[in-house]
Formats: C-alpha cells, sequence, structure tokens
C-alpha cells in the first residue's frame, strides 16, 4: 500500500490532469484515492492515538520512579545521618573490617555570606551578583574581618569506601 505522502503526490497529479482526463475515470481515481487518504489517515489516528497512550505510562513510570528514588535518596540520608550520630556518642571516628572502611571526616571550611553587608569590592562582576567566594575566604583565612562574612560552624560527614 501506499504511503500518504504517496498519496498526497498522486492526489495533486491528478488535480494537474483534471481538465485532459475522461470524467468517470477522473472521479473513479479520486475516489480511490480519498478512500486510500481517509484509510492511511484513520491509520494515523489510531498510531497517533497509541503514542499518546505510550507518552501517558512513560510519565506516570517517571513519576513513579521518581517517587522512589526520593524514598531511596532518604533513607540513605537518614541512615547516614543516623551513623553519624551513632559513631559521635560513643566517640568513634574510625571503623574498619573486611569489606568497609567507616570514617567521620570534617566538612571542608563553608562561608556563610550577608550579601548586602559586603563591600563593593568583593563582589565579582557578572552578569548576576555574587559574592566572590575565594576572595573572601582568602581575606577570612589572613584574620580579616569581613562584614556579612564569616565561617560557618565546621560540619560532618561519613564516607563509606
Amino acid at each position: 500500500m501506499a504511503t500518504l505522502y504517496e498519496l498526497t503526490g498522486k492526489y495533486q497529479q491528478l488535480l494537474q490532469i483534471a481538465d485532459y482526463v475522461n470524467p468517470q475515470v477522473f472521479k473513479d481515481t479520486l475516489d480511490s484515492i480519498k478512500d486510500s487518504i481517509d484509510e492511511k489517515a484513520i491509520n494515523y489516528a489510531k498510531v497517533d492515538r497509541q503514542l499518546g497512550a505510550d507518552i501517558d505510562e512513560f510519565e506516570d513510570e517517571i513519576n513513579r520512579l521518581t517517587k522512589r528514588m526520593n524514598a531511596v535518596v532518604n533513607n540513605r540520608k537518614r541512615l547516614r545521618e543516623s551513623l553519624m550520630a551513632s559513631m559521635q556518642a560513643t566517640g568513634k571516628t574510625k571503623i574498619k573490617d573486611k569489606l568497609f572502611t567507616i570514617n567521620v571526616q570534617k566538612n571542608r571550611k563553608s562561608i556563610e555570606i550577608d550579601e548586602h553587608k559586603l563591600p563593593a569590592y568583593l563582589i565579582t562582576e557578572k552578569k548576576i551578583y555574587k559574592p566572590d567566594k575565594d576572595h573572601i575566604k582568602a581575606l577570612l583565612d589572613a584574620g580579616k574581618e569581613i562584614p556579612g562574612a564569616n565561617y560557618k560552624p565546621q560540619s560532618y560527614h561519613v564516607v563509606i569506601r
């Protein structure tokens, strides 16, 4: 069976020669092309409906898996927080066996910044207003006091290898 594209081309050709063809032949040919185009269009509509249903199923599955992933992420976070609390309560900083080495490590120093209090020379000019954290950190490390910037309390995280 011809494709919709081919049938459309045949329809266009038939219209171009309409004045030169026997009216009955023209009508019969036109009816057969129209019927074929109609049948193709109906089949296209069926495929389109099925593709729409497939899209809905994919979206539902994506939502289901996203919810499941978020639950696993939250469970992992709670597990690590519980492990951290237990290790800190018992004063352990390292646990090692054949399979795992578990350490309590300090996180890197992080900076709390109140951007409205920072001097202008500590703001980098980019497309958006953004403090120059590297420069601020260097100044804090050098012992300088900067209005609107100081180190956050040191935090910890668990490493499982």
